[in-house]
């Protein structure tokens, strides 16, 4: 089975990948990788306040303290050569598909994770059985970026990560596959609450592989909740969010992270 993990470079999807990537080990899988969603909003919103820049870096690794030898260690890099996949930048996967410049020559499924290129139509059918994508929110209500950010700052109960077929360039549209909830824990961080939704979503993305491996069309679902759009929070925003007493990133974080990465490289 032909894999393409199509995912951005940031600490969630890392972490996704480390579920993910042993029990792919049946596939021959590639990992395109996006630089990052929307550059040139994100940059405008980092440089206003340091807890915004500092949940940036958070999520880049900026945190990771790089081993001795190497200079510029790159953790993707280090995970694809473990598992001797190939890995490259995706950032124009749209045109590369369009020049026939594309690492691999048939895909059986494209699955997304945070990846933060629209992918258009001459992508998506590509790929023989299709293009699943792990929207880290409950979808239709937190269509969009960050939803998780939004679901603290609108008081939810539950955040989730919702599995859904992508069959156009629309943003968060497509069949619903799978919707998975839990409770936000409003005593830690929202990039904490971020790095849980992952564990739930990557078993539900080996689900549908499973099942498409065996020749099975995965059960899709509706839902009648109203659809809502989310963009970057604006300063306002984030001063919304810091009233209420909620953080962004916390030192223990930093910790509890630091530590899962070097474990990862005990493999």
């Amino acid at each position: 089975m032909n894999l393409l993990l199509l995912v951005n470079r940031d600490i969630a999807a890392f972490t996704a990948l480390q579920s993910l990537l042993p029990k792919l080990a049946f596939a021959n899988v590639v990992i395109g990788l996006s630089s990052q969603v929307n550059p040139k909003q994100v940059v405008a919103a980092s440089e206003s306040d340091p807890r915004i820049q500092q949940l940036k870096q958070f999520e880049r690794g900026g945190f990771i303290a790089q081993p001795p030898e190497a200079q510029n260690f790159d953790p993707f890099t280090e995970l694809a050569t473990l598992w001797h996949i190939k890995c490259f930048c995706a950032n124009n996967i749209n045109q590369a598909i369009i020049d026939s410049q594309f690492p691999m020559q048939q895909i059986d499924l494209i699955i997304s994770i945070r990846f933060g290129v629209i992918l258009q139509p001459a992508v998506i059918m590509r790929s023989a059985l299709g293009v699943i994508n792990l929207h880290s929110g409950i979808l239709p209500q937190y269509r969009g970026v960050m939803a998780t950010f939004w679901s603290m700052l609108n008081d939810e109960k539950y955040m989730g990560t919702s599995l859904h077929f992508i069959d156009s360039a629309e943003i968060d549209r497509g069949q619903l596959i799978k919707i998975s909830q839990q409770p936000i824990d409003y005593s830690r961080s929202y990039i904490f609450n971020v790095l849980q939704l992952y564990p739930p979503g990557v078993a539900d993305i080996l689900v549908v592989v499973n099942q498409l491996q065996k020749k099975q069309q995965p059960q899709t679902i509706s839902s009648n909740q109203e659809m809502a759009y989310y963009s970057f929070p604006t300063i306002d925003d984030y001063q919304q969010f810091w009233q209420k007493g909620l953080h962004l990133v916390e030192q223990q974080d930093e910790v509890e992270l630091a530590d899962l990465m070097s474990r990862s490289r005990e493999y």
